[in-house]
């Protein structure tokens, strides 16, 4: 897509279409734009550039889930915790 007819929803489809891609993939995308030889260098290193922020993207909400994956064990490791505690005074 040339820069002066790129739009908005051009943008949110390429980043949705990107987002459903494997990091491999998004990767081997990032190679292959920065060595086209049909465009200049810049153009190359633009479009490779959006393929980092999708992946870089990619990252951040993998990160996301797994801190959301490490409270959920801490808090339930915590109840668990408070458990065994109600437990041995009640025996006590």
């Amino acid at each position: 897509m040339e820069n002066q007819n790129y739009t908005r929803p051009d943008a949110e489809k390429e980043a949705k279409e990107d987002l459903k891609k494997p990091i491999e993939q998004l990767l081997s995308d990032i190679h292959e734009e920065t060595h086209r030889n049909d465009r200049r260098a810049l153009e190359n290193n633009n479009i490779a550039q959006k393929r980092i922020a999708s992946m870089m993207a990619m990252v951040a909400e993998s990160n996301n889930k797994v801190s959301n994956r490490i409270l959920f064990l801490t808090i339930f490791s915590i109840i668990i915790g408070i458990i065994q505690i109600c437990i041995a005074i009640y025996k006590s």
